[in-house]
């Protein structure tokens, strides 16, 4: 009895692929733009406090700043009961919405063969674009560019090198 489920549990290993990488490497590329200045809490606090709507995302481990745009990335692996799927992080988009805040856009497009949700949303002068890369090997990387409207068009230049960039291993 034992065999058969040490043979069914190793069976199940191979066919997820966990013995072919070992999850604790990093699976995640992704490129920043040669201007992206690394910055602290206090000062992504200090360039948000000059917008009306001072939203602050939250567990960003890594910010960044080029010129008056604003970068924030999360590279993340989670537990196996964890990860969600695009379609319910897409879904739960208008509920996280707060006031003053207006959705532009909320679509999961594919880039590099890898599945990216694209959240666009205004609120008063500020502009945020968030992006949630597909699960792989329950890893992803997650983040946001935050702007305003003088900024835009840098912005989104920002933004478009950043999820072309994502590849997952």
């Amino acid at each position: 009895m034992f065999n058969i489920r040490l043979f069914i549990a190793l069976t199940s290993f191979l066919v997820l692929g966990l013995f072919r990488q070992d999850p604790t490497d990093p699976v995640i590329e992704f490129k920043l733009p040669p201007a992206a200045k690394k910055i602290t809490w206090a000062q992504y606090k200090a360039e948000k406090a000059k917008f009306a709507v001072k939203r602050v995302p939250l567990d960003f481990k890594s910010l960044y700043q080029v010129g008056g745009v604003l970068i924030g990335i999360e590279e993340g692996k989670f537990p196996l009961s964890y990860p969600v799927t695009l379609e319910r992080i897409k879904e739960a988009g208008p509920e996280l919405l707060r006031k003053k805040e207006t959705l532009i856009s909320n679509e999961i497009v594919k880039i590099n063969n890898i599945r990216i949700l694209i959240r666009k949303t205004q609120a008063v002068d500020a502009y945020n674009y968030h992006f949630y890369s597909d699960f792989r090997n329950f890893s992803n990387v997650s983040g946001i560019v935050e702007f305003k409207k003088k900024d835009q068009q840098q912005a989104e230049l920002i933004f478009d090198q950043i999820i072309k960039s994502i590849k997952l291993k």
